[in-house]
């Protein structure tokens, strides 16, 4: 799960403006 995460948060430096992609992200940590 961790190397996704970091996945997530290459792509969320690379569009920033993808608030819908952090929230899912969020909602992953969450569970």
């Amino acid at each position: 799960m961790l190397p996704e995460l970091l996945k997530y948060l290459n792509i969320k430096e690379l569009y920033p403006p993808q608030k819908e992609a952090i929230g899912i992200v969020e909602k992953g940590d969450s569970v």
